[in-house]
């Protein structure tokens, strides 16, 4: 019960004792009566104010689904070494095949690469796709 309702009960049983021993002194009838009046109408006011209706607490939202971790596999992220350098005394031969490896090399990243990306692409597609369980827009 808030504060104020138990102020205002407690002006009302202190108010209203005072006046029915007041009013009750008094041989006249009825208007020993007519000055209760007002505290029997601010008591059924308080009632009525007590017994009103409260709205319902909105509903609680859906619970967050739970997140898609799409990650790629451990050995596509991995950095492959890089082919090795032809030294000072190199010919021109071990130059052409070091250009080879390297385009060989370079080759094999961007395809790692695609095949993470398309993964991640697959992955988040499932992701979005619903359930049984989920009711379809």
């Amino acid at each position: 019960m808030p504060i104020e309702g138990i102020v205002f009960l407690v002006l009302m049983i202190v108010g209203g004792g005072l006046q029915v021993y007041y009013t009750w002194g008094w041989n006249q009838w009825p208007a020993r009566w007519v000055p209760l009046i007002p505290w029997l109408v601010v008591l059924a006011l308080m009632l009525l104010n007590g017994c009103t209706t409260r709205e319902a607490p909105p509903p609680e939202p859906p619970p967050l689904p739970a997140p898609v971790l799409c990650a790629p596999s451990v050995g596509a992220t991995e950095p492959e070494p890089e082919p090795d350098r032809p030294g000072e005394s190199a010919t021109q031969q071990d130059v052409a095949l070091y250009l080879i490896d390297l385009h060989r090399w370079g080759w094999r990243g961007w395809r790692r690469l695609a095949s993470v990306r398309e993964t991640g692409a697959t992955c988040a597609s499932n992701a979005q796709e619903p359930t049984t369980n989920e009711p379809r827009e």
